[in-house]
């Protein structure tokens, strides 16, 4: 919208612009196959909220003021005319609100992810140590006020505006959009991180990133506040505010939840909340109606479930990984080993019936690639080189022979397990097929 100015001299004028997405996701192609790295957080019990007018809310919404000052000038008909002042005296509010969101990360897509920010920030020909964190904070944007909200979703972070004015005070002005204020509302983050190795020596010398690729994460569930500030000025120091301040409440409230969230440790994690349930779910009821036998057995109900579904989990982990393990065993450089893990996301059993199918014809084909390096191979070559060829073959294919029916019957377990998994937890199932999807 555009109000002409009539009588004064550097009438404001209020601009308002509204992005919204529907949906958002973000691939990576790092690893090799293109994978989903940031998208919605889609569960049963928790589905999409719906506006006032019915529809779906919106998965992100950014919502900006900018107040514009305008000179009046006289044109040479007498008439007054707006002329827009410099673009670095216009004023900016900020609020963003996204939904709850899935995050699949992983060593190797991390480490790009850092060369290519620190690459940007830094100036042309300049070198820059990546290990260096302090070098991904650009020096040409600073703030001068900084303030958290007084509601009880916002932590107060004083201490970063006051680094940031110490910082103004001593550089030069920047230049960049001057934000009045900025209100990124708090969301929900689940985040998955796969790792490859660890360099002992960054770790020795404290680096965080190393020491997350300690142990695979699976399933950590974040909340992340409400950030607010006022008088920032660049949107690189307001991305590097609100990063800060989400870094500082993690560390300070949330921690906990990457040490459950490891994979030796996020089964007893679960197993332990489900136990704690039997005595929460009692007394919780007690507080609301009195029935301690109602919360009693939903509390036992749920922690039987729990106990099922992390041994089960657990279970086909374990015997998917066997199955790997050997097939790269028996795999030759001709054939190349397959990767069950992949597999059994795209072609995943919805129910035990569908898992038993599967492992029907795992375990067949474990029986025929027995027989085929038994039989068929030694025949082939005795008819190329005689009884030694063939004596030959035979020796080389025990191995193999011996191999390939526990591989096939270790598949086929898994597959089975697989099935009862997500007959009991579908939501596992949708979330595993969202990742390549």
């Amino acid at each position: 919208t555009f109000e002409r100015p009539t009588s004064s001299q550097q009438e404001p004028v209020c601009t308002q612009s509204l992005a919204l997405a529907m949906d958002f996701k973000m691939s990576q192609s790092v690893t090799g196959k293109l994978q989903n790295c940031v998208g919605e957080w889609r569960t049963s019990n928790r589905p999409r909220e719906r506006d006032h007018n019915g529809g779906l809310v919106k998965m992100v919404t950014v919502k900006m003021v900018t107040m514009s000052r305008y000179d009046v000038v006289h044109g040479e008909d007498g008439h007054t005319l707006p002329e827009a002042s410099s673009p670095e005296t216009d004023e900016h509010r900020l609020q963003v609100n996204m939904l709850p969101l899935r995050c699949h990360a992983n060593q190797a897509t991390v480490e790009f992810a850092q060369k290519f920010f620190v690459g940007i920030a830094s100036e042309p020909g300049e070198d820059v140590d990546i290990d260096d964190t302090s070098a991904a904070a650009p020096s040409n944007a600073h703030g001068t006020t900084s303030t958290s909200a007084t509601s009880s979703d916002s932590r107060e972070d004083a201490s970063l505006g006051q680094r940031l004015a110490t910082e103004d005070e001593e550089g030069p002005p920047s230049h960049g959009m001057c934000f009045q204020s900025v209100d990124v509302r708090g969301f929900r983050l689940k985040i998955d991180y796969d790792t490859r190795n660890v360099d002992l020596a960054a770790l020795k010398q404290g680096s965080l990133i190393e020491l997350l690729n300690l142990f695979p994460l699976e399933g950590v569930e974040l909340e992340l506040q409400r950030a607010v500030f006022n008088g920032i000025v660049g949107v690189d120091a307001v991305a590097r505010l609100v990063a800060e301040s989400w870094l500082q409440d993690i560390t300070s409230s949330q921690l906990h939840k990457f040490v459950a969230g490891t994979g030796p440790i996020r089964p007893l994690s679960e197993v332990s909340a489900g136990a704690a349930n039997l005595v929460l779910l009692p007394i919780r009821q007690y507080k609301q109606d009195g029935r301690v036998l109602h919360g009693l057995r939903k509390g036992a109900v749920g922690f039987v479930k729990t106990v099922t579904l992390e041994t089960v989990h657990t279970s086909q982990k374990v015997t998917r990984c066997v199955a790997s393990v050997l097939d790269d065993l028996v795999s030759s450089e001709d054939t190349a080993p397959r990767r069950l893990e992949e597999t059994q996301v795209y072609q995943q059993p919805a129910n035990l019936r569908a898992g038993l199918k599967h492992a029907k014809h795992s375990l067949s084909r474990g029986v025929n690639s027995a027989a085929h390096a038994i039989i068929a191979v030694p025949v082939k070559e005795y008819r190329r080189s005689g009884p030694k060829g063939a004596l030959t073959s035979v020796v080389r294919a025990v191995p193999v022979a011996v191999l390939q029916p526990v591989i096939g019957a270790t598949e086929a377990l898994s597959y089975t397990l697989l099935g009862v998994r997500n007959s009991m937890a579908p939501d596992i199932k949708r979330d595993e097929e969202d990742k390549f999807r």
